[in-house]
């Protein structure tokens, strides 16, 4: 597994390329903390676009364990998470990226 360090090198070196460059972020990222799955790149602009997933252990997260005794709390703390990650990202974009 890759290191958040080898992340930013990628990134370093494929600014300003074409998408095909991209494909190089494929893979995992350990940030001690949290894993980074880079599962999917987009391949060109009207492609699928790129999926990205977050792993938390639950010893790092501690989420309450009434949030998880069920399915429909851990679609919904789930979904949770996935809007408040989304909203993140917008904050550290710029234009319609």
């Amino acid at each position: 597994m890759r290191t958040r360090e080898d992340l930013k090198r990628i990134l370093q070196r494929i600014d300003r390329k074409g998408y095909k460059a991209y494909k190089d972020l494929e893979g995992e990222y350990d940030f001690l903390e949290f894993i980074v799955f880079i599962d999917h790149v987009q391949g060109d602009p009207f492609a699928f676009p790129s999926r990205v997933r977050v792993v938390v252990s639950q010893s790092v997260a501690r989420f309450p364990g009434s949030l998880l005794d069920n399915k429909i709390k851990r679609i919904a703390l789930g979904d949770y998470l996935t809007r408040q990650f989304g909203r993140a990202i917008k904050g550290c974009i710029k234009g319609n990226r």
